[in-house]
């Protein structure tokens, strides 16, 4: 998350989350395995659920409080971390 951030976040064994855009946008950043590159990955968003699979296994399976918009949302690499936008 962008240093000196203090709104909302979280972290799990497997990710971490925060509300970068309270209200709008939620970014969730996971780590990447050791050669995992973007064909290694794939990121479904449903307007109330987001599902991360890397290499395979199954990362993320979470249903979401707060609905988001598929279409607006948007995953990327950033160096070693996948960054997930779920737009509101």
């Amino acid at each position: 998350t962008m240093p000196g951030y203090q709104g909302p976040k979280g972290e799990t064994g497997r990710y971490r989350w925060a509300n970068v855009d309270p209200g709008h946008e939620v970014e969730l950043e996971i780590d990447l395995p050791e050669g995992c590159v973007a064909s290694d990955i794939f990121v479904r968003i449903l307007p109330d659920r987001v599902l991360v699979r890397l290499l395979g296994d199954e990362v993320i399976d979470d249903t979401l409080l707060n609905r988001v918009d598929p279409d607006e949302s948007s995953w990327e690499i950033r160096g070693s971390r996948l960054v997930v936008l779920l737009q509101k």
